[in-house]
């Protein structure tokens, strides 16, 4: 059988059928070794489809996890963009009487470059530097997304 034959068929099994899969072949590969003091080259065929076998679980268990982190970096993201603009008024509000204005819109410029807050959000937290204005707890509630 041909590796994309074989990775054709391992692609319609499911879970317990491709652990299943993975024993059998490790099964003959063992008894190839056992009945033989040399390798042959049955068992270079054997230790090949076994290879291929262990490696399609592995893609497939990893494929899978990073679906299931991008799923909860996602979640995570679209969750805290209230808790993300109020940390960057906080911190704008710490450093306003600090830190020059062209400075305070940098940091705010580094946010907005990092997507962490949204252009509404940013023109309006630059209107708040420019009036040396401190931004009010209830901006955050307002303009989050």
């Amino acid at each position: 059988m041909t590796k994309e034959k074989y990775l054709e068929k391992l692609s319609k099994m499911d879970g317990e059928k491709l652990v299943e899969e993975l024993l059998y072949r490790d099964y003959l590969l063992t008894q190839e070794e056992k009945s033989s003091d040399e390798y042959t080259e049955r068992y270079f065929k054997l230790k090949y489809m076994y290879n291929i076998c262990k490696d399609y679980i592995a893609d497939k268990i990893n494929k899978e996890k990073q679906e299931r982190t991008k799923e909860l970096r996602k979640e995570e993201t679209e969750m805290t963009n209230l808790e993300q603009l109020q940390n960057v008024c906080k911190e704008v509000n710490e450093k306003m009487d600090t830190v020059n204005e062209d400075e305070l819109k940098e940091i705010v410029n580094g946010y907005y470059k990092d997507d962490v807050i949204s252009f509404l959000q940013w023109n309006f937290l630059l209107e708040y530097i420019e009036r040396k204005e401190k931004i009010s707890d209830s901006f955050a509630f307002m303009y989050s997304e």
